[in-house]
């Protein structure tokens, strides 16, 4: 009932003359259509989040139950890779800037891999 009550809010309702013309607004503000940090989103994503979940994988073999040799626990990290992978692929498109994606990853590799180093050969 509420949600019925949001449509003439929303635009729904609005002729589509009134539609174009907000939406050729947004466009002329940036606010809609081709974005061009989307390729640097992109390419970082998949290049940063990659070690990221690598690492993330090779934590949950050094620290997870079990020993790293048995079959199913290897299987398991090994195909735990690329969900984690594309999930950080998908999740780079939420970041306002480039900026802030960039120092989060690379901020999340940094400390990955150093807890990697640290549980490998810290102790």
């Amino acid at each position: 009932m509420l949600t019925l009550g949001l449509l003439p809010f929303s635009g729904v309702l609005d002729k589509p003359g009134k539609v174009l013309a907000k939406k050729k607004k947004r466009i002329q503000k940036g606010l809609e259509g081709y974005k061009p940090q989307w390729w640097v989103k992109s390419l970082c994503a998949v290049f940063l989040g990659l070690p990221i979940a690598v690492a993330i994988a090779g934590l949950i073999a050094l620290w997870g139950p079990g020993d790293v040799v048995v079959d199913d626990k290897s299987q398991f990290v090994m195909w735990l890779i690329t969900p984690v992978w594309l999930t950080l692929v998908s999740l780079v498109y939420l970041f306002i800037s480039v900026r802030r994606m960039l120092s989060l990853y690379l901020g999340l590799n940094l400390v990955l891999f150093t807890l990697l180093w640290v549980a490998r050969f810290g102790g």
